[in-house]
């Protein structure tokens, strides 16, 4: 056996359950996101987990505190924290309806949603990070094996690991059908 893969398939297997622990994190902050300003999570036009939404959410105590803050200093807000948007201004007024639009929340539950949505936000900077680390990891890895999946367009080498941590060396296949077969990817002939 050849243990660079192994070593190679420890990495892409954390990887994956990392980004898994991500994506449900990104689920419950948007849960918590409907409770605390329910119109910002229902606009079709505002990404829930975005870095816009999360400053935004981090920022602003309650609903009503975004809906009528400053028209100003919400759009300076938007247009530091955002990415490129096109109209921050227009993007602050979208905003500001929606979050008037929300279901208000009494303080206490308000109160218990913020420190929730606080501990969602830590815990998805940290997973973050730590699939960062296990990227590193991987393409360090990686560089030890040789391979051509990465001359492929659209796979870069963490898929490409992720693929070659799972099959191994191909020597031991009799042919391409054979590594076909092997993640069960097999054709079935019609002539």
């Amino acid at each position: 056996d050849d243990y660079r893969y192994k070593a190679l398939q420890t990495l892409t297997r954390a990887r994956f359950y990392a980004v898994q622990d991500l994506t449900r994190e990104k689920q419950r902050f948007a849960n918590y996101l409907f409770l605390k300003c329910s119109g910002l999570a229902q606009d079709k036009d505002i990404i829930n987990t975005s870095a816009t939404t999360i400053a935004l959410m981090e920022r602003f105590e309650t609903a009503d505190e975004l809906a009528y803050a400053d028209l100003d200093e919400l759009t300076a807000f938007i247009d530091e924290k955002g990415r490129n948007f096109a109209d921050p201004a227009a993007k602050a007024k979208a905003i500001q309806v929606a979050a008037r639009n929300s279901y208000r929340l009494p303080v206490t539950v308000n109160n218990s949603v913020n420190q929730a949505m606080a501990v969602s936000i830590a815990t998805m900077r940290a997973l973050e990070k730590q699939i960062k680390v296990l990227d590193k990891a991987i393409e360090q890895q990686f560089a030890i094996i040789s391979n051509t999946l990465t001359s492929i367009p659209g796979i870069g080498k963490v898929y490409s690991a992720g693929i070659i941590a799972e099959i191994g060396d191909i020597n031991p296949f009799q042919s391409q059908a054979s590594v076909a077969k092997f993640p069960g990817l097999v054709w079935t002939q019609h002539q």
